[in-house]
């Protein structure tokens, strides 16, 4: 079970990186393959650990099937997901999980991006962190985050991150 990445160029000139994951369902042992276009994501993950992304995914799915997940590596990727001059491709998800330790644009600059621009600024954004220390935790209550969580490290932690996810969506 892993991602797959893939490039798919731009009216601009950019490439656009999209992530297809494939997960198993326990219930019915098949596989479903779940591509999430940009304005349908219920959730925009902000992830650059691909197995964090993939976990994290398949507990928020076990709880709450249906759950369209979109996955950004980077920070620089999710803000040209969320941002999109072409409006009928540009995410409007109904929660942001945001790590903070992010190649190329770290999460409290994305964070700070998304909490000044009046498109994104209703979208509660959880943040998570390796340490959460008290810096942390009030660097990102200062830029609005509604939470700032510790990024788990177990199956038993992601279990209890997605239960806490699902329950700010609607």
């Amino acid at each position: 079970m892993g991602g797959q990445r893939h490039a798919k160029p731009s009216n601009r000139g950019r490439s656009r990186q999209s992530r297809t994951l494939r997960f198993s369902t326990r219930d019915r042992h098949e596989t479903q393959e779940r591509f999430v276009m940009c304005s349908l994501a219920d959730v925009l993950l902000v992830e650059d650990e691909v197995d964090d992304a993939e976990l994290l995914t398949r507990a928020l799915l076990a709880l709450r099937p249906g759950t369209r997940v979109a996955v950004a590596a980077d920070g620089v990727e999710a803000l040209q997901r969320l941002f999109d001059q072409d409006t009928e491709v540009a995410l409007r998800p109904q929660l942001i999980v945001l790590d903070l330790r992010l190649p190329r644009l770290d999460g409290f600059q994305v964070l700070r991006c998304i909490t000044a621009d009046a498109r994104t600024a209703q979208i509660p954004v959880v943040v998570l962190s390796g340490t959460c220390s008290p810096e942390d935790v009030g660097a990102s209550r200062s830029y609005g985050a509604k939470a700032c969580m510790r990024k788990p490290h177990s199956g038993g932690d992601m279990q209890r991150l997605a239960e806490v996810l699902t329950s700010v969506l609607h």
